[in-house]
């Protein structure tokens, strides 16, 4: 009944170019719960959860306590007991049950600690076109209506014109769950990211040793690439999440030959359809693994191809049919830069030069962007990737799980980092090569550990060797993504960045001093970025506290002067007002009594802006100028 449907709607769909999402949902719905009442015998499903009824409650318990203990203290509140003591009892049942749980529970939970960490920092605030995701996905549940999601589920084009709408209903559930704010708002990147880790691990253990899979897992776990990407509101690290969920189903699959998990990775397969757009090039992996281990010489290898295929249509038909959501995947890639498309000795350039930078990106990037700076990978884990590279190469005739390693890290590398219309790979979507660098890592890492086992250490020694390992590992990340990116964003940080800054500051060292902040601008620029940045981070701690009074000369209005001599009101003239118009308000500013305060990054950088205030404030220059 399901496929009849699906035929008719797909017949109307053709025939008027749209959709009817109300009336293709119980399609989708039918047909999913076909799939799963034909492929599981249903007394096997509960038996199946009855005996991992424990750990499931176990690991989920963990997961909550956790992020509810990270909510309370990362969004400034008191912490609430109940929320440690939660996380603290589900991780001795974690211990208790240690072996049944395994290893990459735990690796899970330190990504999600790791990740976290900063979340509500200035220094990773801004990068300037983010925002939107957040008023998008706030909009959403302002007020929630079930029948505005459902209308607008198969939207291919929701944010900027480009991104579906539910990559937004994503993260406005989270904001749904866990605040409308800052954290609320950023945490489901960080949650789906660390999630991931554990997707992937389960794939690579499905072909690799169990000690290559786990070592992947933690240099994944300990990215500082991921620490600090993730941590930018954008949508880009669900396809991250897409990617390691598609992968396991795929692996299901090859090893099971059920139709059941056929059909599951076909469904998986659309989701990248319903995300950031660079999920589409995950796209080709899950094929190229079916090719290599079912080549399809048989008519059941044909039918399981079939099936993929159906489910994959059936959810993702209804974006297919969308001419404009495959002219906005356009935009950002080397189609769209008409002069670069149609030079082939420009485009030629472009693909060589990129695809070698994309090879190498995890020992130097040359154009450090979005809070990643240097490199990829860390420096230890760098000096294994060409060893692992070299192992694969060595077996890629007898082995193919090492074959399509080598396959599919040549597919991403030129699907992700040569179609671009960008000088150099783009951090934004080259997190996708992150899981191939950390395995080729961990590949290299075992045949280290094995080597030094046997030729210069007793065994019993090697997982000291590599407990050690890991930790200069994580501390060299932790001091990339902290230290070497401060040194290297040195005198970028925009306005906005450091009136946060001194917001935070100045909420934490005298919360009970409620100030107002005027801006002095031209016509042509306005507060609304700085509106935004208050319903995020919720300093001031109320929007009625920031003011704007547009300026068309160097005459202060009449009707603004109470408020401007007022003791408790802090006035930030726009620094790229013309010159004439800005000395003269300083002018009158000082004759008001005010006096002046520079900021900048740090001591030795160019003011970004400055701010007129009452000398009754006199910690508040300080309080701007801190944390540098």
């Amino acid at each position: 009944m399901a496929a009849i449907g699906y035929l008719l709607m797909a017949a109307v769909a053709f025939t008027l170019g749209r959709f009817s999402p109300l009336a293709y949902l119980p399609i989708v719905v039918a047909y999913i719960a076909g799939v799963i009442l034909e492929g599981t015998r249903l007394d096997r499903l509960v038996a199946a959860l009855r005996d991992n009824a424990q750990k499931i409650l176990v690991i989920g318990t963990s997961h909550l306590g956790l992020i509810l203990f990270l909510k309370s203290s990362q969004s400034g509140d008191l912490v609430q007991w109940v929320f440690p003591v939660l996380f603290v009892v589900s991780l001795v049942a974690m211990i208790r049950m240690r072996r049944e749980i395994g290893p990459i529970a735990w690796v899970v939970l330190a990504a999600i600690v790791l990740y976290s960490a900063r979340i509500s920092s200035w220094q990773l605030a801004v990068v300037g076109d983010e925002y939107i995701f957040f008023t998008d996905a706030k909009a959403i549940i302002t007020p929630l209506r079930l029948s505005e999601v459902a209308a607008h589920l198969f939207d291919g084009t929701w944010t900027y014109g480009a991104h579906p709408y539910v990559s937004s209903l994503i993260q406005a559930l989270s904001m749904l769950l866990l605040g409308r704010d800052n954290f609320g708002w950023r945490f489901s990147n960080i949650y789906l990211s660390a999630v991931s880790i554990g997707l992937f691990y389960l794939f690579f253990k499905g072909f690799f040793s169990r000690r290559v899979a786990i070592l992947a897992a933690l240099l994944l776990a300990a990215s500082h690439y991921l620490m600090n990407f993730s941590k930018i509101g954008y949508n880009n690290l669900q396809a991250l999440f897409i990617m390691s969920l598609v992968l396991w189903l795929a692996g299901i699959a090859v090893r099971t030959g059920r139709p059941i998990a056929y059909s599951a990775l076909g469904i998986g397969m659309a989701g990248s359809f319903y995300v950031y757009p660079g999920a589409l090039y995950v796209l080709p992996l899950p094929l190229v693994l079916i090719a290599m281990h079912s080549p399809g010489r048989d008519r059941n290898s044909l039918r399981m191809i079939v099936m993929t295929l159906a489910s994959l249509l059936l959810l993702a038909l209804p974006l297919v049919l969308q001419v404009e959501f495959w002219e906005s995947k356009l935009a950002g890639t080397f189609v769209y830069d008409q002069e670069l498309a149609s030079n082939t000795t420009f485009l030629g350039f472009h693909f060589a030069s990129n695809l070698l930078y994309s090879l190498f990106s995890y020992l130097y990037i040359p154009n450090e962007t979005h809070f990643v700076v240097s490199s990829y990978l860390d420096p230890i884990s760098a000096v294994f990737v060409p060893i692992g590279l070299a192992l694969c190469l060595r077996e890629v005739r007898r082995s193919r799980s090492a074959a399509f390693l080598i396959v599919a890290f040549l597919i991403e590398a030129v699907l992700i980092g040569t179609t671009h219309d960008r000088p150099f790979p783009t951090a934004t979507r080259m997190f996708l090569m992150l899981p191939w660098f950390s395995l080729l890592a961990a590949i290299g890492m075992d045949w280290g550990l094995d080597l030094f086992g046997r030729r210069l250490a007793g065994g019993r020694t090697v997982p000291a060797v590599a407990g050690v390992l890991i930790v200069a590992i994580l501390g060299l990340n932790l001091y990339q993504s902290t230290r070497v990116f401060r040194l290297r964003t040195t005198g970028v940080a925009s306005l906005e960045a450091l009136f946060l800054r001194m917001l935070q500051h100045d909420a934490q060292q005298d919360p009970y001093t409620l100030k107002d902040y005027l801006f002095i601008t031209a016509p042509d620029w306005g507060i609304d970025g700085l509106l935004t940045l208050q319903d995020v981070y919720k300093v001031p701690p109320s929007p009625t506290q920031l003011h704007r009074l547009v300026a068309e000369g160097s005459e202060l209005p009449e009707v603004e002067l109470g408020l401007i001599s007022h003791l408790k009101t802090v006035v930030i003239i726009q620094p790229w007002m013309d010159e004439t118009v800005r000395l003269g308000l300083e002018e009158r500013l000082v004759d008001m009594g005010k006096v002046q305060c520079q900021v900048s990054d740090t001591p030795l950088t160019e003011p970004q802006f400055s701010f007129w205030y009452s000398p009754a404030l006199e910690d508040l220059c300080a309080r701007a100028n801190e944390d540098w």
